[in-house]
């Protein structure tokens, strides 16, 4: 999630399933996958109680946390995939926040649900990132110690820098689409690379609202850091190169399940994305549910 990590290319389709090779070392990952990443899913189901999630949202969570990690975030084609995304459709039937990027009652704003960080958890055919050549790669080199790919994230916030009540302020009850905010995107990966370090790579974009759950989102740069290593020495944040992204690539998504706890994102490809919010920092303020919801 760099941004490409949670980002389906407009072309691209289910790849062939994988060998019997691949499912060992996606195995074989698991088993030396550093704890702090291989334990990344359970601690969605952990802090269930803290995010107060339906029943159906923690037999979700309980459900992707037995595919495994790394499994839930490549492609595959594990039969227990066929039932969690059943139970993504089950509850994006129902979701709680219909139209999540334009709420009338809020002067065509997004909910303030939707702003925050995320957790990407599953992606039912792999993301960008887990399918590209590098990350292939990394699944090969496996047995290496601090070798993978970790922490992909989602942050969302309104262009301006507002709050979404704020913006629901300013554009009255007359804002119409001409007065939607834009929402900024960071989407975050952790890559670990064995000797040569942990590097967070982040790709930051534009979400240009088309209705109340579609986005194109458009990509304007990208940084890359050192972090740490072997996901157990971190290191002070320093500089980072920042590129930017010249006539970057879009993508549209829609955003078809929105509560406190989950969100679920689908591509133009029909690949889903769900996510968890992240736990906040202690004593920081989590996004207030709309009274009017």
């Amino acid at each position: 999630m760099a941004a490409a990590a949670v980002v389906s290319s407009p072309s691209w389709r289910p790849t062939a399933r994988p060998s019997a090779r691949t499912r060992g070392a996606r195995s074989a990952w698991s088993r030396c996958w550093p704890a702090g990443w291989r334990n990344a899913i359970g601690k969605a189901s952990a802090a269930a109680a803290s995010t107060q999630l339906a029943q159906p949202e923690q037999e979700l969570l309980s459900a992707v946390q037995a595919l495994g990690y790394p499994a839930a975030i490549f492609p595959g084609d594990e039969p227990s995939r066929r039932t969690i995304d059943g139970s993504i459709a089950a509850l994006e039937a129902a979701s709680p926040t219909p139209s999540p990027l334009r709420q009338p009652e809020r002067g065509d704003t997004p909910s303030p649900l939707l702003l925050g960080e995320w957790e990407l958890v599953y992606a039912s055919s792999g993301t960008y990132l887990t399918r590209s050549g590098g990350a292939q790669a990394l699944l090969a080199a496996s047995a290496l110690p601090g070798v993978g790919v970790s922490g992909i994230r989602q942050g969302l916030q309104l262009a301006n820098g507002s709050s979404a009540g704020e913006a629901s302020s300013s554009s009255g009850s007359g804002g119409g689409s001409s007065s939607q905010p834009q929402l900024r995107t960071s989407n975050a990966a952790t890559l670990g690379l064995g000797p040569l370090g942990d590097w967070e790579i982040v790709v930051e974009g534009v979400w240009a609202v088309r209705d109340g759950q579609l986005a194109r989102v458009t990509f304007d740069g990208f940084s890359l850091q050192l972090v740490g290593l072997f996901d157990a020495i971190k290191l002070p944040r320093m500089a980072k190169v920042s590129i930017p992204i010249q006539n970057g690539r879009s993508a549209d998504f829609s955003t078809t399940y929105l509560s406190e706890g989950l969100r679920v994102a689908r591509g133009s490809t029909g690949n889903l994305f769900l996510f968890r919010r992240a736990q906040p920092a202690a004593g920081a303020a989590r996004p207030a549910a709309s009274r009017s919801m």
